[in-house]
């Protein structure tokens, strides 16, 4: 069910650089953590999908395998956008990725090799499953998470976005006809 899904949107930590080193990351991971309980506990959204890319990603996947000892019926899913994506990253990375993979509950390959459109069609899986969208985001509508926002949109999904330089948190409701 729609209503019961929600998947990650995030800017690259590059977006964030306004931030002191460590301040920003350990915030935002505190307003993500609160708003990942409140659509636990509020929305009874219990299933969660990352597209498992180094960043906002693996801090999403990270707070959800925490939350999930508290929080039993909620679920993991990591959307890989094809094979090998893990293959060229640093060592640290790659073993972070890993981990998260070890962890999950379901595991989504979406393609074998890299395509040109491969995170398109990500953002696609990502939206299509899902009732509600946690972002952070700056603004920006020409990356990967304006257009999985603009997409949200289009399909009519709640959305939750925490501004990537002030921190302040905007929601918006999913339709009754979308929550079913």
């Amino acid at each position: 069910m729609l209503k019961m899904t929600c998947c990650f949107a995030g800017s690259r930590p590059m977006c964030l650089s306004a931030w002191p080193e460590g301040e920003v990351q350990n915030t935002i991971s505190d307003l993500l953590k609160e708003e990942i309980k409140n659509l636990i506990t509020k929305e009874k959204v219990t299933h969660f999908i990352t597209g498992m890319t180094p960043g906002y990603d693996f801090i999403c996947a990270g707070l959800i395998l925490e939350l999930r000892k508290k929080y039993r019926q909620i679920s993991l899913e990591c959307a890989v956008p094809y094979e090998e994506q893990a293959v060229r990253w640093a060592v640290e990375l790659r073993e972070t990725y890993y981990d998260i993979l070890a962890g999950c509950d379901k595991l989504t390959q979406l393609q074998t090799s890299y395509t040109r459109d491969c995170f398109k069609k990500h953002t696609q899986y990502a939206i299509g499953k899902s009732g509600h969208v946690l972002a952070v985001w700056d603004g920006t509508w020409r990356g990967k998470t304006g257009q999985m926002l603009l997409l949200a949109k289009k399909q009519n999904r709640a959305v939750i976005t925490i501004d990537a330089h002030t921190l302040q948190v905007t929601r918006t409701k999913l339709t009754e006809t979308e929550q079913r």
